[in-house]
C-alpha cells in the first residue's frame, strides 16, 4: 500500500530540482558573460573615438599654429563629446592640452599633451 501512495504523488525530486537549478545558473552565467563583453566593447569603442577626436584637434593646432584655447562640442556616431583645447605660449614654445569627455558626463576619456616650437616670423 505504501508503494501505491508514493507512486501517485506528484512533484519534483530533489535531483530534478538541482539539475534544473544547475541548467538555469549555467544559462544565466553565459548571459552575464555576454553582457559584460558587450559593455567592454562599447567602452573601448568610446575611448578610441575620444582618442581620435583629441588627435585631430591636436593636429589642427600643430599644423595651423593655432594658439587659441577653445571648448568645442563634437558629434561622432550620434554621441556628443566635449573637447577642451588649452594652448599656452611662452618664449616661442606652445603647450597644448586637449581633453575629451562625454558631453553629459564628467569622466575624461582622453587627455593629450604636446609641446612644440613656434617658428619666428
Amino acid at each position: 500500500m505504501n508503494s501505491e501512495i508514493l507512486k501517485n504523488e506528484q512533484g519534483f525530486t530533489i535531483v530534478e530540482v538541482l539539475v534544473g537549478a544547475f541548467i538555469f545558473m549555467l544559462g544565466f552565467s553565459v548571459l552575464i558573460f555576454m553582457l559584460s563583453q558587450l559593455m567592454v566593447n562599447y567602452s573601448v569603442d568610446e575611448i578610441s573615438t575620444a582618442n581620435r577626436i583629441a588627435q585631430n584637434n591636436l593636429e589642427m593646432v600643430i599644423v595651423s599654429h593655432d594658439t587659441i584655447s577653445q571648448n568645442l562640442v563634437v558629434i561622432q556616431s550620434n554621441v556628443k563629446y566635449s573637447v577642451m583645447k588649452r594652448v599656452t605660449v611662452s618664449d616661442n614654445l606652445a603647450k597644448v592640452n586637449v581633453e575629451v569627455k562625454r558631453h553629459s558626463k564628467e569622466k575624461i576619456l582622453c587627455r593629450l599633451y604636446y609641446e612644440f616650437a613656434i617658428p619666428a616670423e
